[in-house]
């Protein structure tokens, strides 16, 4: 979230929450764990969140994916759309398990390009095709 300023968005950040049951009356308390601030060169444009890892990914202007830990929000890794100019990334998600783990980006490019994340020596994205911007 950011807070808007005519055409632009400053003060990106992601928050971390923990919801806790607080058992006999169903009552949910939430917490923020952490805060953290865009480290991207540009707004982050989509978050997603990886149960089996706990892991956090952010996408944004800048043509990049950050993967964090869910702990601290820190970032673990980070994830470069191959070629010489990176496009807008505009959604993200994470599919697949194991050995089969791919981070998926749609960009504005009208590309999709895939980050196959769970083998040992990571390659270079796949970008396929597509006929017009890709968002959620």
């Amino acid at each position: 979230a950011g807070i808007a300023e005519g055409n632009s968005i400053r003060g990106h950040t992601v928050r971390i929450w923990t919801l806790s049951d607080n058992g006999a009356n169903n009552d949910i308390t939430s917490k923020i764990v952490a805060q953290v601030s865009n480290d991207h060169s540009g707004p982050m444009r989509d978050v997603c969140y990886d149960a089996d890892t706990h892991s956090i990914y952010t996408c944004s202007n800048d043509g990049t994916v950050k993967i964090r830990s869910a702990e601290d929000g820190k970032c673990i890794e980070t994830l470069v759309y191959p070629g010489y100019e990176q496009p807008m990334l505009l959604s993200v998600c994470v599919v697949g398990g194991g050995s089969t783990k791919a981070v998926v980006v749609g960009a504005e490019d009208g590309n999709v390009a895939i980050f196959n994340i769970g083998q040992q020596k990571q390659g270079e994205a796949q970008v396929i095709g597509h006929p017009g911007c890709v968002c959620k």
